[in-house]
């Protein structure tokens, strides 16, 4: 049997080489730690990145829709016609020489004696003067109200979606108006479809994060596809009341 001189070396031995084992664990759990911010900076970078692309894509959109609109506008404009030089402008007088009878013309009658010199014709007290014009009121656009059966994707794009305030008020547009469950990767492909780009990049994540921060309005179906609740469409119903 060992002495206890042995044993209370053999003892620390392996106490300090506990000590040392754990001294690692801690190192590498620190670096593993340090990783994980690293990557979660990363990410919000890439994050704020792809939203920045987003908006330039939309700035890109709406000039180009710009430069395509003054284009055709000047084609219109080296396709119209001159005027001819002899139009005469409206309300001005011609002139007997310009006059297609003026070489026919004959002089005038002389007037009987007795009769007026000046242009007055008898007594014009009984002709009423014109009052102001009326403009004719425009008929307002009809569109059917709160629903979105029947609502076309051009009036989502350019008239609805542009007015809503945050990315949740145009999930709810754009679930209502597709009325399907639809998978969270698939929503990105339905603004693109849309083409529109919405408030914030439409990555699953955002879109995850968006539909928990509201989850009385969503719910989960089968194969991790979402759609509106009961209280979710009728959000949307009310929101498609007050944009129309």
């Amino acid at each position: 049997m060992q002495d206890l001189g042995t044993l209370k070396k053999q003892l620390a031995q392996e106490e300090a080489a506990l000590a040392a084992t754990l001294q690692q664990i801690e190192r590498i759990q620190s670096r593993v730690d340090s990783l994980r911010a690293e990557i979660e900076t990363t990410q919000s970078r890439i994050e704020a990145a792809e939203q920045q692309i987003e908006e330039f894509k939309r700035d890109t959109q709406a000039a180009e829709k710009r430069i395509s609109l003054l284009r055709e506008y000047m084609a219109m404009v080296e396709r119209a016609p001159p005027p001819p030089p002899d139009i005469i402008a409206p309300g001005r007088p011609a002139l007997d020489s310009q006059r297609p009878d003026a070489a026919k013309k004959t002089p005038a009658a002389p007037l009987p004696r007795g009769a007026p010199e000046d242009d007055t014709i008898g007594d014009l007290t009984f002709v009423k003067p014109l009052g102001p014009a009326t403009p004719e009121r425009v008929k307002p656009r009809q569109t059917e109200a709160s629903t979105f059966d029947g609502l076309e994707d051009e009036i989502l794009t350019y008239e609805l979606l542009p007015r809503t305030q945050t990315f949740v008020e145009e999930l709810l547009l754009v679930l209502a108006h597709h009325k399907k469950a639809v998978a969270l990767k698939d929503i990105g492909r339905i603004f693109r479809r849309l083409d529109y780009a919405p408030k914030v990049a439409a990555t699953e994540k955002i879109i995850r994060q968006h539909l928990e921060s509201a989850g009385h309005l969503f719910e989960y179906m089968s194969e991790g596809r979402v759609t509106l609740s009961r209280e979710g469409r009728e959000e949307a119903g009310r929101l498609l009341e007050e944009l129309l």
